[in-house]
C-alpha cells in the first residue's frame, strides 16, 4: 500500500478514536451531572405528584370538611402513586434483562403503527387496537417457532418445546379472535335505546317512488382543466375544457416535502386550481334544474367524485341536470392534510356555478340553455356537507369574510342544500358559525357513520334562519 494511502488511513483512525473519546467524556459527564441531578428531580417530581390529589381533594367539597377532603385524597394518592412507581420498577426491571437488539425492535414497531395511522386518521389508540393484534400474533409465532428450531435436546429442550406450542397456539387464538372480531357487523350501543317515533305502522303516500328510474333517456359529459395528470376523463378527452381558478386565499399549500409531494402527484399549486366535473342530463331540449354534487374528505388519490354516478344518473332520469364536482386535490393523503379548506370547498362550488352560468348564453355549447338557473340545488356528504353552506353565504356575500380584499359577485338562485353525513364548524368566518337563511335545508345523518358519528346537522338545522315572510322548509333526518 502506497504510504499516503497508510498516513490517510491513520489520520482517519487517530480522528476516530479522538471522536470516540470525545462521546465518552461527554457520556460521563451526563452521567456524573445525572447522578447529582435526579435525587432533587424527584423529590419535586414526587410532590407534583402528591399535589394533585391533594388539590383534587381540596376541590372535592364532601362535606366532610376541607381538611378531611384533602387527607383522604392526599392518602389516596400516595398509596397509588407508590404502586405505580413498583410497577413501573418492575417493569423496567424485566425490560433492563431483555436482549437490547428485541425491546429496540418492539418499540420501533409500535411507534411506526403509530405514525402511519395518523396520515389515515387512526388515532394512536385505535391503530394499536386495529394493528397491536397483527404485532403480537406475528410476535409470538415468531418466538414460537425460533425455540422450536433453536431449543436444547433433553428435558430442558422438552420443556421448550411445550411453551412454543403454547406461544403458537396463543398466536393462533389471536389471529382467529381478530379476524373474527373485524368479520362481525358490530353493534351500536345507541341503538337499544332508540325507540321508534310512530307506535303505529305509518301508511304510504300515494306518490310515485322518487328512488325509481325516470322516464327521460339521458347523457354523459365531462368538462375538465384538459391537463389533468390522473384522470384522461379531465383530461384529453374532456369534451368542455375550462380555465383554472386562483384559490390561494382560502387554501394554502403545505410546506416541506408535503406540499412537494402534493404537487408531485397533481401538477399544480392552489393558485392554478381545475374546475373538473361529471355531468349526467336528459337528452331533451329542457331547460332543467341543475344539482351540484360535492364528496367529502377522503384519500386523495381514492377520486371520489365518480362515486355519485348512481345519484346523477337517477336525477338526471327524473328531470335534472346533476354534476359532481372534482374536490379530491384539497382531500388529504398519506402526505398529511391540508386542513382549514372547507371555505375553499365551497367557494370552488361558485366558481362552477358561474361556468354554467356563461355555458347557458352560449349557443354553441351542449349546455345552451339546457340549465334552469333559477333552479339550483347543492348536495354535499360530509366535509362537502359544511361546504355547501360556505357556497350558500358566500353567494350573498360581496366580500371574503377572512380578507375584503377579495370579492365576490356570484347572486346565483340556490333554492335547496341537502347534507349528507355534513360536519359542521371546520371553517367559521370571522371566528363565527357560518350564517345560512332563507333556503331550503335537508340533512341525512346515519347512527353507523364511522367517521362523522354525531349529529352535527343538527346545530346546522337550529341556526338557519327562515324569516323572508316567504315558504321555505329545513328538516334533518337521523337515521
Amino acid at each position: 500500500m502506497p504510504r499516503s494511502s497508510e498516513g490517510s488511513m491513520g489520520l482517519w483512525r487517530s480522528i476516530g478514536r479522538r471522536l470516540i473519546g470525545f462521546l465518552r467524556r461527554c457520556m460521563a459527564a451526563c452521567t456524573r451531572f445525572c447522578g447529582l441531578a435526579w435525587p432533587g428531580a424527584a423529590v419535586g417530581l414526587i410532590i407534583a405528584a402528591l399535589f394533585l390529589p391533594a388539590y383534587g381533594g381540596f376541590c372535592m367539597g364532601t362535606g366532610l370538611g376541607t381538611a378531611v377532603d384533602v387527607a383522604g385524597c392526599l392518602f389516596v394518592g400516595a398509596i397509588a402513586f407508590a404502586l405505580a412507581t413498583l410497577l413501573l420498577i418492575l417493569i423496567l426491571a424485566i425490560i433492563r434483562r431483555m436482549p437490547l437488539r428485541f425491546v429496540a425492535v418492539t418499540l420501533a414497531t409500535f411507534g411506526i403503527l403509530i405514525a402511519l395511522g395518523d396520515p389515515f386518521g387512526l388515532d394512536p389508540d385505535l391503530a394499536i387496537r386495529l394493528g397491536g393484534p397483527l404485532i403480537v400474533f406475528l410476535g409470538l409465532g415468531g418466538a414460537g417457532v425460533s425455540i422450536l428450531l433453536r431449543r436444547s435436546p433433553g428435558r430442558t429442550g422438552m420443556i421448550h418445546a411445550a411453551i412454543a406450542s403454547l406461544m403458537l397456539l396463543l398466536a393462533v387464538t389471536i389471529a382467529i379472535s381478530f379476524i373474527s372480531w373485524l368479520a362481525r357487523p358490530g353493534q351500536d350501543q345507541f341503538i337499544k335505546d332508540t325507540h321508534a317515533a310512530a307506535r303505529h305502522p305509518v301508511p304510504q303516500l300515494d306518490a310515485p317512488n322518487p328512488s325509481q328510474t325516470g322516464s327521460y333517456e339521458i347523457a354523459t359529459l365531462f368538462y375538465g382543466s384538459g391537463t389533468d395528470r390522473r384522470r384522461p376523463e379531465y383530461g384529453a378527452q374532456a369534451r368542455l375544457k375550462t380555465e383554472p381558478v386562483d384559490a390561494s386565499a382560502f387554501v394554502t399549500s403545505p410546506k416541506g416535502f408535503k406540499g412537494w409531494a402534493r404537487r408531485r402527484y397533481w401538477g399544480f399549486e392552489p393558485n392554478s386550481v381545475p374546475l373538473n366535473a361529471r355531468v349526467w342530463f336528459p337528452k331533451e331540449a329542457g331547460p332543467f334544474p341543475l344539482v351540484l354534487m360535492v364528496h367529502g374528505n377522503h384519500k386523495m388519490e381514492e377520486f371520489s367524485d365518480p362515486g355519485y354516478t348512481y345519484l346523477g344518473e337517477l336525477l338526471a332520469s327524473r328531470g335534472y341536470i346533476a354534476a359532481s364536482i372534482d374536490e379530491n386535490f384539497l382531500n388529504f393523503s398519506w402526505s398529511g392534510d391540508l386542513g382549514e379548506e372547507n371555505d375553499a370547498r365551497g367557494w370552488l362550488l361558485l366558481k362552477h356555478l358561474e361556468l354554467w352560468r356563461a355555458w347557458n348564453e352560449q349557443e354553441e355549447n351542449p349546455f345552451y340553455h339546457k340549465a334552469d338557473l333559477s333552479n339550483i340545488a347543492l348536495i354535499g356528504h360530509s366535509r362537502g356537507g359544511e361546504a355547501i353552506l360556505h357556497a350558500a353565504a358566500f353567494n350573498r356575500l360581496r366580500h371574503y369574510p377572512d380578507d375584503a380584499n377579495v370579492r365576490f359577485d356570484f347572486g346565483f338562485a340556490i333554492q335547496a342544500l341537502i347534507a349528507i353525513a355534513p360536519i359542521d364548524g371546520q371553517y367559521e368566518p370571522m371566528g363565527r358559525p357560518v350564517p345560512v337563511e332563507n333556503i331550503n335545508y335537508l340533512a341525512l345523518q346515519g347512527s353507523h357513520d364511522a367517521d362523522v358519528d354525531f349529529f352535527a346537522a343538527s346545530r346546522t338545522f337550529r341556526r338557519i334562519a327562515l324569516n323572508d315572510g316567504n315558504y321555505w322548509m329545513k328538516a334533518a333526518l337521523y337515521i
